[in-house]
Protein backbone atom coordinates (compact mmCIF):
# COMPACT_ATOMS: atom_id res chain seq x y z
CA UNK A 1 0.00 0.00 0.00
CA UNK A 2 1.45 3.47 -0.76
CA UNK A 3 2.32 6.09 1.81
CA UNK A 4 0.70 9.20 2.18
CA UNK A 5 2.74 12.66 2.80
CA UNK A 6 0.11 14.82 4.12
CA UNK A 7 1.62 18.43 4.53
CA UNK A 8 0.81 19.56 8.21
CA UNK A 9 -0.10 22.39 10.08
CA UNK A 10 1.81 23.28 12.70
CA UNK A 11 -0.66 24.53 14.80
CA UNK A 12 -2.45 22.76 17.09
CA UNK A 13 -6.00 23.74 18.06
CA UNK A 14 -8.17 22.17 20.22
CA UNK A 15 -11.07 21.41 18.11
CA UNK A 16 -11.87 17.95 16.45
CA UNK A 17 -11.82 19.82 13.18
CA UNK A 18 -7.74 19.64 13.47
CA UNK A 19 -7.70 15.80 12.33
CA UNK A 20 -9.86 17.21 9.35
CA UNK A 21 -7.47 17.52 6.00
CA UNK A 22 -8.40 20.67 4.34
CA UNK A 23 -7.62 20.07 0.89
CA UNK A 24 -7.10 17.09 -1.36
CA UNK A 25 -5.09 17.66 -4.34
CA UNK A 26 -6.36 15.19 -6.95
CA UNK A 27 -3.61 15.01 -10.40
CA UNK A 28 -4.51 12.22 -12.79
CA UNK A 29 -1.78 10.69 -14.55
CA UNK A 30 -1.02 8.62 -17.71
CA UNK A 31 3.39 8.42 -18.47
CA UNK A 32 4.04 11.52 -17.21
CA UNK A 33 7.35 10.72 -15.52
CA UNK A 34 9.04 13.97 -16.78
CA UNK A 35 6.51 16.34 -14.71
CA UNK A 36 5.04 14.17 -12.35
CA UNK A 37 7.84 14.83 -9.34
CA UNK A 38 7.69 18.58 -9.83
CA UNK A 39 3.33 18.97 -9.84
CA UNK A 40 4.11 16.68 -6.80
CA UNK A 41 6.23 18.98 -4.77
CA UNK A 42 4.81 22.34 -5.59
CA UNK A 43 1.66 20.98 -4.48
CA UNK A 44 3.05 19.67 -0.70
CA UNK A 45 5.62 22.52 -0.39
CA UNK A 46 2.67 25.67 -1.04
CA UNK A 47 0.43 23.72 1.42
CA UNK A 48 3.08 23.51 3.94
CA UNK A 49 4.61 27.04 3.42
CA UNK A 50 1.19 28.24 3.94
CA UNK A 51 -0.50 25.97 7.06
CA UNK A 52 -2.85 24.10 4.94
CA UNK A 53 -3.31 20.58 6.24
CA UNK A 54 -3.90 18.50 2.85
CA UNK A 55 -2.90 15.43 0.86
CA UNK A 56 -1.81 14.57 -3.11
CA UNK A 57 -3.84 12.34 -4.77
CA UNK A 58 -1.96 11.00 -8.28
CA UNK A 59 -4.81 8.70 -9.59
CA UNK A 60 -2.77 6.78 -11.91
CA UNK A 61 -4.26 5.31 -15.34
CA UNK A 62 -2.05 2.57 -16.49
CA UNK A 63 1.34 4.60 -16.73
CA UNK A 64 4.22 1.89 -17.45
CA UNK A 65 7.14 4.95 -17.41
CA UNK A 66 7.08 4.71 -13.82
CA UNK A 67 4.97 7.47 -13.13
CA UNK A 68 3.50 6.01 -10.06
CA UNK A 69 6.35 5.37 -8.37
CA UNK A 70 7.99 8.76 -8.93
CA UNK A 71 4.81 9.97 -7.46
CA UNK A 72 4.93 8.35 -4.21
CA UNK A 73 8.51 9.15 -4.14
CA UNK A 74 7.48 12.30 -4.13
CA UNK A 75 4.98 12.09 -1.53
CA UNK A 76 1.82 11.54 -3.17
CA UNK A 77 -0.49 8.64 -2.09
CA UNK A 78 -1.03 6.98 -5.30
CA UNK A 79 -4.38 4.86 -6.84
CA UNK A 80 -4.44 3.18 -9.74
CA UNK A 81 -7.19 3.51 -11.75
CA UNK A 82 -8.24 0.35 -14.25
CA UNK A 83 -11.18 2.09 -16.28
CA UNK A 84 -9.38 3.95 -18.92
CA UNK A 85 -10.11 7.49 -19.37
CA UNK A 86 -9.38 10.82 -18.07
CA UNK A 87 -12.74 10.81 -16.43
CA UNK A 88 -12.32 8.01 -15.15
CA UNK A 89 -9.27 8.88 -13.61
CA UNK A 90 -10.56 11.61 -11.52
CA UNK A 91 -13.27 10.29 -10.63
CA UNK A 92 -11.58 7.81 -8.60
CA UNK A 93 -9.28 10.37 -7.18
CA UNK A 94 -12.20 12.21 -5.91
CA UNK A 95 -13.83 8.85 -4.78
CA UNK A 96 -10.39 8.58 -3.11
CA UNK A 97 -10.12 12.20 -1.74
CA UNK A 98 -10.37 12.90 2.25
CA UNK A 99 -9.95 16.48 2.26
CA UNK A 100 -13.11 19.38 2.35
CA UNK A 101 -11.66 21.18 -0.36
CA UNK A 102 -10.55 19.41 -3.58
CA UNK A 103 -7.92 20.91 -5.85
CA UNK A 104 -7.35 19.62 -9.57
CA UNK A 105 -4.86 19.88 -11.76
CA UNK A 106 -3.17 18.13 -14.52
CA UNK A 107 0.16 16.09 -14.28
CA UNK A 108 1.94 17.56 -17.10
CA UNK A 109 2.82 21.03 -15.08
CA UNK A 110 -0.05 22.96 -17.05
CA UNK A 111 -1.09 24.29 -13.68
CA UNK A 112 0.81 26.30 -11.69
CA UNK A 113 0.15 24.60 -8.25
CA UNK A 114 1.44 27.38 -6.08
CA UNK A 115 -2.02 28.33 -7.04
CA UNK A 116 -3.95 26.36 -4.01
CA UNK A 117 -3.42 28.66 -1.42
CA UNK A 118 -5.66 31.97 -2.97
CA UNK A 119 -8.19 29.47 -3.47
CA UNK A 120 -8.88 28.27 0.01
CA UNK A 121 -11.11 30.68 2.21
CA UNK A 122 -8.62 32.57 4.45
CA UNK A 123 -10.62 31.71 7.89
CA UNK A 124 -10.38 27.92 7.23
CA UNK A 125 -6.35 28.01 7.26
CA UNK A 126 -4.78 28.44 10.48
CA UNK A 127 -1.88 31.34 10.61
CA UNK A 128 1.64 29.77 11.07
CA UNK A 129 3.12 31.60 14.14
CA UNK A 130 4.99 34.37 13.10
CA UNK A 131 3.13 34.95 9.54
CA UNK A 132 0.49 36.39 7.94
CA UNK A 133 -2.35 34.87 5.90
CA UNK A 134 -3.36 37.65 2.84
CA UNK A 135 -5.19 34.67 0.41
CA UNK A 136 -7.64 35.84 -1.54
CA UNK A 137 -10.62 33.24 -0.93
CA UNK A 138 -12.09 32.30 -4.28
CA UNK A 139 -14.30 29.19 -3.26
CA UNK A 140 -16.65 28.85 -0.58
CA UNK A 141 -18.72 25.49 0.67
CA UNK A 142 -20.78 23.97 -1.55
CA UNK A 143 -19.63 26.50 -4.41
CA UNK A 144 -17.08 26.21 -7.48
CA UNK A 145 -15.15 29.04 -8.69
CA UNK A 146 -12.54 29.19 -11.59
CA UNK A 147 -9.19 30.57 -10.57
CA UNK A 148 -8.01 29.86 -14.48
CA UNK A 149 -9.43 27.64 -16.85
CA UNK A 150 -9.60 23.92 -15.96
CA UNK A 151 -8.08 24.87 -12.95
CA UNK A 152 -10.39 25.15 -9.46
CA UNK A 153 -11.50 23.64 -6.06
CA UNK A 154 -14.63 21.97 -4.93
CA UNK A 155 -15.87 22.06 -1.77
CA UNK A 156 -17.84 19.81 0.13
CA UNK A 157 -19.05 19.72 3.26
CA UNK A 158 -17.93 15.96 3.97
CA UNK A 159 -15.50 13.94 1.77
CA UNK A 160 -17.40 12.40 -1.64
CA UNK A 161 -18.16 8.71 -1.41
CA UNK A 162 -19.23 6.17 -3.98
CA UNK A 163 -18.64 8.61 -7.00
Amino acid sequence: MSETKIASNPVAAADAATDELLVSVVIPALNEAESIEACVRRSIETMESHGIRGEVIVADNGSDDGTPELARAAGARVIHEQRKGYGSAYLAGFASAQGRYIVMGDADETYDFREIAPMIPPSTIRARPGTRNSHVGLCTSRKRRWRQPSFHVSSFDSPPRGW
